[in-house]
């Protein structure tokens, strides 16, 4: 799943902030190759024991709509069963990779806009509206449907400096479950 984002142009900065995402985005992806880079085996190797969380591909090309200097910051989430996250919207992008467990993605008017199961993921480019505001379309909450197993889900989270990982959405939609 990914939102498309119209790229911003603005003269003078456009080049240096483009820079710093594409250095930003580049940065992740190195960290996401990270335990294949890692598991490199040969002359100097020792006590290697890499582990894949996910290995998720995705429709490219992945854009953002971040202009400033950004914080990368990865989450272990853990939800039990039946649980799911506040409603909510997210005013940067990220990379979600389930670890154990289903999940589900929801929109407000309760439509699924994904599951995903154990070793998949998708990218979310974050709120494509000006200076983070939500819009309608922004808001989802993570479900886990099941009813004995806990969902573990690794969260990649690129945003800029001072900017929250989520925004609660206020007041919360009906619940659907």
């Amino acid at each position: 799943m990914t939102k498309k984002v119209s790229e911003q142009s603005r003269e003078g900065t456009a080049t240096t902030r483009k820079s710093t995402v594409v250095a930003s985005m580049a940065s992740v992806v190195l960290l996401m190759a990270w335990p294949h880079l890692a598991g490199a085996t040969g002359p100097g190797a020792k006590g290697l024991s890499p582990t894949v969380e996910a290995n998720v591909a995705m429709e490219g090309p992945v854009r953002t709509n971040l202009t400033e200097d950004v914080r990368v910051i990865t989450t272990h989430i853990t939800i039990a069963p039946l649980g799911h996250t506040a409603w909510h919207s997210h005013p940067g992008p990220h990379f979600v990779s389930i670890r154990t467990g289903a999940a589900e993605v929801y929109e407000t008017d309760c439509s699924i806009r994904g599951t995903f199961g154990i070793g998949e993921g998708f990218f979310d480019s974050g709120s494509t509206s000006p200076s983070h505001v939500q819009g309608e379309r922004d808001i989802h909450t993570l479900r886990n449907p099941s009813s004995t197993d806990p969902l573990e889900v690794i969260i990649t989270d690129i945003r800029e400096h001072g900017a929250p990982p989520t925004v609660v959405a206020q007041p919360q939609p009906p619940s659907c479950f």
